[in-house]
């Protein structure tokens, strides 16, 4: 009984990472991308057409304040890049493949020309 509990309240853990990118391959799945300025929940849903809704919420690791949230609808094949408000050091790509939904968050590394 205790391993059948146990194996239910991982299953029921909300799935954090500390990685660049994850996919879900179920609708109403979620995971949390952990980067260096923020952390983003997110799941996606089915809608009327042949779109994905992503549903997602992010917080700034500096000043905890309250979440942010975002949404948009993603057909097979489409990708959307973005920096967050105030969050310029990074960007999150948001992309669907089939019955796929990825989302990466990259560093931006600015290079100045010294000859400028």
């Amino acid at each position: 009984m205790k391993a059948v509990s146990l194996a239910l309240a991982l299953a029921l853990t909300p799935f954090a990472v500390h990685a660049e990118a994850v996919t879900l391959n179920e609708p109403l799945s979620g995971a949390t991308l952990i980067s260096h300025e923020t952390d983003v929940s997110f799941y996606f849903s089915e809608t009327d057409t042949e779109a994905f809704r992503i549903h997602a919420s992010y917080v700034a690791k500096i000043d905890h304040g309250n979440p942010k949230h975002l949404m948009m609808d993603l057909r097979d094949g489409d990708s959307v890049s973005f920096s967050l408000p105030a969050h310029l050091n990074e960007v999150l790509t948001f992309s669907r493949d089939g019955d796929s939904v990825t989302v990466k968050n990259d560093p931006i590394t600015l290079r100045f020309d010294e000859n400028s």
